[in-house]
């Protein structure tokens, strides 16, 4: 990781400072556009790879007609961050869409584009806890959906449960 091995650098008015890192330590590593977590020895991706355990961070995706009453649901006794979409077939019956969960079916995006190919990112501001299965929605403005087709990721954690006996 450089001249200072695994610590850290930071430029301070045209001084340098540098910080060993504690065991827990992450960071956004800009070069291999992933996180890295200090070890006690060595930073390491929280990425999924091959050989290394998976992220705490779970991807959930699908491809849904938009004329279904969920799109997606978000499973319980989560933290989620997000949901992303992409329009695969031009969404008709409507002036535009929103998308969200009962209760708030804009969160994550209003006034969305009908084209294919448009795309939506919705993060969750602040990251929510949802405590029960929670339906992704699509909601019609000025119409009703008739046709059209999504590709839907969903962001969250889910703490994982002790593999202690």
């Amino acid at each position: 990781m450089g001249a200072k091995g695994n610590q850290l650098a930071l430029c301070e008015d045209t001084a340098w400072h540098f910080f060993t890192p504690r065991p827990g330590w992450r960071l956004w590593d800009e070069a291999s556009q992933d996180f890295l977590i200090f070890n006690a020895t060595d930073w390491q991706s929280v990425l999924p790879q091959d050989s290394a355990p998976a992220s705490l961070i779970t991807t959930l995706e699908a491809v849904v007609n938009i004329t279904e009453p969920s799109l997606i649901s978000l499973p319980s006794h989560t933290i989620f961050f997000g949901v992303a979409v992409k329009v695969l077939e031009a969404i008709e019956g409507a002036q535009s869409w929103s998308l969200g969960v009962a209760g708030s079916t804009n969160r994550f995006g209003n006034g969305l584009s009908l084209a294919a190919g448009s795309e939506i990112r919705g993060p969750a501001d602040p990251s929510t806890i949802y405590w029960s299965n929670t339906p992704i929605l699509a909601t019609a403005i000025n119409g009703t959906f008739t046709k059209g087709r999504v590709a839907i990721a969903i962001y969250y954690l889910r703490l994982p449960i002790p593999d202690a006996t």
